[in-house]
C-alpha cells in the first residue's frame, strides 16, 4: 500500500515522483474544485448518499476509538503518565507560545480566536486511525484522544478566557 503522509514517507526511503503525488486524497480535491468550478450539479440520491458516507466518518471514528478503550481499565487509562506532558504541551503551552505570533501575522480578530482555539484543541481521531492502519500503538493513540478531548472541556475556555 502506498503511503501519503510525509512521516511515512521518511521512514520507508520512497523516492518523491510526480506519479506518488495523486494519491486519493489529491485526486478527489482536484475533482471537487472542477466540480465546483463548471457549475455541475448531481441528482438529490446521489447528493443524499454522499452526505450520509459524510456523516457516519466521525461516528465510525468514535467506535473505533471506544473499541481501542473497551478493554482497558479506566485506571489503565488514567495511569498513562507520558500523555500527562503531552496533554499540557499541546493544548496549554502551545497555544501561549503561538498567540503573539497569530497576533503578528492576522489582525481579524474572529480569525485569530478560531485559529487560537484550533491550536487548544485535542488530539484527533485520525491518530487511532494512523495507529491502525500503520500496526502503531492502536491503545496509546486511543488514551491520548481520550485525555486531550476530556481535558480540552477545561483547558478549551481556559484558553479562551485567557487569552482572547
Amino acid at each position: 500500500m502506498r503511503c501519503f503522509t510525509d512521516g511515512i514517507w521518511t521512514r520507508e526511503k520512497i523516492k518523491l515522483e510526480p506519479k506518488n503525488l495523486l494519491s486519493p486524497g489529491i485526486i478527489s480535491s482536484i475533482l471537487a474544485i472542477i466540480i465546483y468550478f463548471s457549475g455541475i450539479t448531481f441528482p438529490s440520491f446521489f447528493v443524499s448518499a454522499c452526505e450520509s458516507v459524510g456523516n457516519m466518518t466521525t461516528p465510525m471514528a468514535m467506535i473505533l476509538i471506544g473499541a481501542s478503550l473497551a478493554s482497558i481499565r479506566m485506571k489503565d487509562i488514567f495511569s498513562e503518565w507520558i500523555i500527562y506532558p503531552y496533554t499540557f504541551i499541546k493544548q496549554i503551552v502551545l497555544p501561549f507560545i503561538a498567540f503573539p505570533i497569530i497576533c503578528f501575522f492576522i489582525q481579524d480578530p474572529l480569525i485569530q480566536g478560531v485559529t487560537l482555539v484550533n491550536l487548544a484543541m485535542p488530539v484527533g481521531n485520525s491518530a487511532v486511525l494512523f495507529a491502525t492502519e500503520y500496526h502503531g500503538d492502536v491503545v496509546l493513540a486511543a488514551k491520548t484522544v481520550f485525555m486531550t478531548t476530556l481535558f480540552s472541556v477545561v483547558t478549551i475556555p481556559f484558553i479562551v478566557a485567557f487569552l482572547l
